[in-house]
């Protein structure tokens, strides 16, 4: 069935409706939220245990904040990220989970490149152009 396979309709699932793999979320529902402009990102917030990138999230904002820092490419987060396991499912997980990895460490860390950008003073090009043949006459 291919990229299908994350999609399952069961009769005594959410009224026979399809779902997204492994959870109780329908298509339905998140492509209603899309055809309203939801980005992506609104979407995810709705529905917190789907992370674009592996990691645990907060059941209820602020309780927890170093679930963000847990990263899980297990088996046991396939179902609820709607992602396959396996080896083949590698070249999406880790593209995933490594963007996101890197994303949050940039981020983390951004006020540290600003500043270094902000104190950086010396002159990256020198308007002053002296021919070779000159130099040294």
């Amino acid at each position: 069935m291919g990229q299908l396979d994350r999609i399952t309709q069961q009769p005594d699932v959410m009224g026979g409706r399809a779902c997204i793999r492994g959870m109780r979320v329908t298509v339905g529902m998140v492509l209603g939220q899309i055809g309203m402009g939801h980005s992506v990102d609104e979407i995810l917030s709705d529905y917190p245990y789907l992370s674009s990138s592996f990691q645990f999230t907060e059941k209820i904002p602020g309780t927890a904040p170093y679930l963000a820092d847990i990263h899980s490419y297990t088996f046991a987060a396939m179902p609820s990220l709607a992602c396959s396991a396996g080896i083949s499912a590698l070249k999406f997980g880790v593209d995933r989970i490594a963007g996101g990895i890197s994303r949050a460490l940039f981020v983390e860390d951004a006020d540290l490149h600003l500043q270094s950008l902000r104190d950086y003073d010396e002159p990256e090009l020198d308007p002053v152009f002296e021919p070779r043949h000159s130099q040294g006459k």
